[in-house]
């Protein structure tokens, strides 16, 4: 084979390497949008598990307040069975924060699942980024060195 069809082909492998490498690379803009909208899904997650943990402690404070402030009244302001019908309310009263508190509590650890799976999500995404740009500069190496 003579030089010049040698540098030919050369010339035809590098060729073929850089479009590798531009297929790659448009897999890494997929990939880098897909990681984007994670990261994005994450900050929204923070923040509703932010606001969602501030309302259950509001909800604990507001349960404490009511229970020491509806417990507070003194017996003597009752008359008969007014008493005991009042302290049942108390209970429900009691009860139905309680119940609500529990209903975000198990809201707020379904969020931090969901936070979990995509903060994965999002670090494979890093990876096949991370890999996919090694792969293209492996391939661009090899491109240079085959045009000299």
């Amino acid at each position: 084979m003579s030089d010049e069809a040698i540098k030919a082909q050369k010339r035809a492998l590098a060729a073929g390497k850089r479009a590798e490498a531009s297929h790659l690379s448009s897999q890494v803009n997929t990939a880098q949008a897909n990681k984007n909208q994670i990261d994005q899904k994450i900050r929204e997650l923070e923040k509703a598990i932010r606001e969602l943990s501030r309302e259950i402690l509001s909800i604990h404070q507001l349960k404490s307040t009511v229970s020491s402030q509806l417990k507070s009244i003194s017996g003597s302001n009752f008359k008969g069975t007014r008493r005991n019908k009042y302290n049942e309310k108390v209970r429900k009263v009691d009860s139905d924060l309680s119940k609500y508190a529990t209903k975000n509590q198990e809201n707020l650890q379904t969020f931090q699942r969901k936070l979990s799976n995509l903060q994965e999500e999002a670090q494979r995404e890093a990876m096949t980024i991370s890999s996919l740009n090694s792969q293209i500069s492996a391939l661009l190496s090899i491109a240079m060195s085959l045009d000299s």
